[in-house]
């Protein structure tokens, strides 16, 4: 279960990295730093669809995927500040919960 904590506080760190950017509007670093955060999202999403212990019908996961699908949307209008509040006061706190 440490792995989850250890990718979960990674992901939350890698959010805050990214958000930042975006929020001061340096777009290209801010998708620099994006490709981490998904890749740190990537593995947390592999690690929990691989882990006995962790109820796959669960409404953490049901949300997870709920708020990636809403923070792909604001991706696809090229809005980066509802991207980044999704992540900011979704996502991030999401991941909190579970700490």
């Amino acid at each position: 279960m440490s792995d989850i904590k250890d990718l979960l506080r990674e992901a939350i760190a890698s959010i805050e990295r990214t958000t930042g950017l975006f929020y001061q509007q340096n777009t290209r670093e801010g998708y620099t730093n994006l490709e981490q955060t998904l890749g740190s999202l990537s593995q947390l999403a592999d690690l929990i669809n691989t882990a006995d212990s962790i109820d796959k019908d669960s409404l953490f996961i049901s949300h997870f995927n709920d708020i990636l699908k809403e923070a792909l949307q604001a991706l696809e209008q090229s809005d980066t500040i509802l991207f980044s509040d999704i992540l900011q006061y979704s996502l991030k706190e999401l991941l909190e919960s579970e700490l």
